[in-house]
């Protein structure tokens, strides 16, 4: 790989470092940021791939699930190259997480709100509607469909 291509993950590698609350801006940043990298270079987003896991696997029980909000970011709105890298490790790495984290946190508390203060990422309006998030699936279920239908 080229010294480029190293620099450029190592860039993102240095984002990635600042994900370490639920921040809507700083993962729509980085789900930019991988489109811009990697959506066109399976190597380069292979690499970001495994730097966003290892993120996953190495940070607090809280940090780890935003970890989990990019990759369905990237899995929802880059798609492509992605989706198959991250199918491929998913339940290893979903299993590794969800046995650490705390019952309030692996719940779907992903942003520390109680269940029926959730509501959707979307810009919201009041005809916005909001939805309770019951299930941990909405993370696993689009990225190992895509995988399963080749989305």
């Amino acid at each position: 790989m080229s010294t480029e291509a190293d620099e450029t993950c190592a860039d993102y590698a240095d984002a990635l470092k600042d994900l370490t609350i639920n921040s809507k801006p700083m993962i729509t940043s980085l789900t930019m940021l991988a489109q811009e990298l990697g959506a066109h270079d399976v190597t380069i987003a292979c690499r970001i791939g495994e730097l966003i896991e290892r993120h996953i696997r190495t940070s607090s029980p809280k940090a780890k699930l935003c970890g989990f909000y990019l990759m369905d970011s990237i899995a929802k709105n880059v798609k492509g190259h992605y989706v198959g890298h991250f199918a491929k490790g998913l339940a290893d790495l979903y299993i590794s997480v969800y046995q650490i984290a705390d019952s309030t946190t692996s719940f779907g508390s992903y942003s520390g709100a109680v269940p029926n203060e959730k509501i959707t990422w979307g810009k919201l309006g009041v005809d916005t509607p909001r939805f309770i998030i019951e299930s941990d699936a909405t993370i696993v279920a689009p990225l190992f469909f895509g995988w399963l239908l080749d989305w």
